[in-house]
């Protein structure tokens, strides 16, 4: 369990643990690429970068202003609130009960990315790229849901779900798209699909 202002492990140093918790009025940094953390519990920092050599469970309520976690696989089943979140790795997985809050919501994974949990509220997706020949993104969204960025949403099958859904970037699957919402969906930038 972190306390305090700040912490950092940004070069040669590994943090080796089971869960991780913390409250931190600073910064916390774990970006040595080493670390084996198994379960990121309860933990709040200003911000919070994460890089973790091992798969990456994430079960309580993680927060700060910006945030960047990264493992060979991401399973959320907690709660991450921050305004800007970005989740770079293989895959990652959030389902269920488990919750992403972010005004700003960016990533890249070398497989697939499913952000299927029921109460997410990502208020912008801004540039997200899954594996273009066998990776899937499914994102659903509780709230309006804004598409935005330079590069914006790549994959091969990407599937959108939110109360409203605006395109203002641009989306590019080579596979299938799916857009679906219970408000409208507008598009002031780009689309391009195979189906």
């Amino acid at each position: 369990d972190l306390g305090g202002g700040s912490f950092t492990n940004a070069s040669s140093g590994t943090v080796a643990a089971t869960l991780v918790t913390g409250s931190l009025s600073g910064t916390a940094d774990f970006s040595s690429g080493t670390n084996s953390i198994a379960t990121l519990g309860d933990f709040s920092a200003v911000t919070l970068t994460l890089d973790d050599a091992i798969a990456l469970a994430v079960n309580g309520t993680v927060s700060g202003t910006s945030g960047t976690l990264a493992g060979t696989t991401i399973t959320n089943t907690g709660t991450l609130e921050f305004p800007t979140l970005d989740r770079p790795g293989p895959s990652c997985t959030n389902s269920g009960a488990g919750a992403v809050d972010a005004s700003l919501l960016t990533g890249s994974f070398s497989g697939s990315a499913t952000l299927s949990g029921t109460a997410n509220s990502i208020a912008t997706l801004g540039d997200f790229s899954v594996n273009t020949t066998s990776g899937t993104l499914i994102l659903d969204d509780a709230t309006p849901l804004t598409v935005s960025g330079a590069n914006s949403i790549t994959g091969m099958d990407i599937a959108l779900s939110g109360t409203n859904i605006s395109i203002a970037g641009g989306i590019s699957a080579s596979g299938t798209l799916s857009l679906a919402s219970i408000g409208k969906i507008s598009e002031t930038g780009t689309i391009d699909a195979k189906e």
